[in-house]
């Protein structure tokens, strides 16, 4: 009984992870005018921030979640998802950069495979919102296209001990 009060009261004061990817974040935060820790907390909702992830869809309905353990794998799930008709959505990386995206802004999907990337494509589509819908959280919500997406990330960023 003791480990698992003990194992609640640490679950309870979770921080914020380091990664190798950090300094990405800051400089695109830094870049866009975005709040760092929205931005790492908005990506680790989207994939617990592994770089590799890939998730399948369509018509806004979430098929299936790929979690590749390395880049070559990825790009082998790729290859095969570029194949699919327009109706099949997918997204790459990170931060879970759209198929819609991926063609507005005429960047391959293998390239949102590398961190650097998926974070400053992200924080570049984070600042669009936030200019159509100011620094809301209905902004927050719309890089997802859920509404009550903002509530995933206002719970991460609680349990960072970002928020209160």
């Amino acid at each position: 009984m003791f480990f698992l009060l003990l194992g609640v009261f640490l679950l309870s004061y979770a921080q914020e992870p380091q990664t190798p990817y950090d300094s990405f974040f800051r400089k695109s935060s830094i870049k866009y005018g975005l709040n760092s820790k929205v931005l790492k907390a908005i990506c680790y909702v989207e994939t617990g921030l592994n770089p590799y992830a890939i998730g399948l869809s369509r018509k806004g309905k979430v098929i299936k979640s790929y979690f590749p353990k390395s880049r070559t794998e990825a790009k082998i799930i790729l290859s095969r998802l570029k194949t699919l008709s327009e109706d099949f959505n997918f997204d790459v990386g990170l931060c879970q950069i759209s198929r819609a995206e991926m063609r507005a802004l005429k960047i391959p999907p293998e390239a949102l495979l590398n961190p650097k990337n998926n974070i400053e494509v992200a924080a570049y589509i984070l600042k669009r919102k936030i200019l159509r819908k100011g620094y809301t959280w209905k902004a927050i919500s719309s890089y997802n296209g859920r509404r009550d997406y903002y509530e995933k990330v206002i719970k991460v960023l609680r349990e960072w001990k970002v928020l209160k």
